[in-house]
């Protein structure tokens, strides 16, 4: 309640950290009080916040389920972070690329997707290992992106790069999302990677190729 008082008074700077910070608390998680005074000034906050404050709300806010249907609050950061994301670190970036997959509002704002997109290709070798398996798993969510073979390739060398030094969930995001893309499904490398990884990182053998696959390769395994 302290909090909600204050939320009006708060700098952009204010308002990002909370918003990041309050999202880690998940017995906040339902605090529509909180949450829609913070989302109400964030709104009006956003032309004034930095890339990485921008980055920090939508870490935040797409924590938050009862969120996810507000459309003034996602087509307003979506915007914001159209302009801003060439000055985000690749951490700002890869948790935008997360946060906003998670909205089903955002899944089809070609504009949106088609930078970061765009912006993700020539920052890929500077990712975190999480920061590629959260590539893989927001762009995989992304339908109108799934046939972008410039992007996939190139995820999918980045990832074959670093798979070693990825953690389980990370491996498993992986397998998620790789499994999405169609150009990939008979991709031998691929699958014989992430299978290694999975074992390396204690993840059962069965999780590791496609649906469509299992059939076919089960000998493989």
């Amino acid at each position: 309640d302290a909090v909600v008082a204050q939320v009006h008074l708060m700098s952009p700077q204010q308002l990002g950290n909370c918003v990041n910070g309050f999202s880690k608390v998940s017995i906040l998680d339902d605090k529509r009080t909180l949450w829609g005074s913070l989302c109400k000034a964030s709104i009006s906050a956003l032309g004034a916040m930095n890339p990485q404050q921008l980055a920090n709300c939508v870490n935040g806010f797409s924590k938050v389920n009862f969120l996810f249907t507000d459309q003034r609050l996602w087509e307003a950061l979506g915007h914001a972070v159209a302009l801003a994301a060439t000055e985000m670190t690749s951490q700002g970036l890869t948790n935008c690329i997360l946060g906003f997959s998670k909205v089903s509002l955002l899944l089809d704002n070609e504009g949106l997707w088609r930078r970061l997109a765009e912006l993700a290709v020539p920052t890929m070798d500077r990712m975190s290992p999480l920061g590629i398996a959260d590539c893989v798993s927001g762009f995989s969510s992304v339908e109108l992106l799934l046939g972008n073979q410039k992007l996939w390739t190139l995820l999918k060398d980045t990832a074959l790069s670093v798979m070693g030094q990825m953690g389980p969930s990370q491996v498993a995001s992986c397998v998620a999302g790789f499994a999405q893309v169609e150009l990939f499904l008979g991709d031998h490398v691929l699958w014989a990677a992430l299978k290694d990884a999975s074992i390396a990182s204690g993840k059962p053998k069965s999780a590791l190729r496609p649906r469509k696959e299992l059939q076919r390769h089960s000998d493989e395994l």
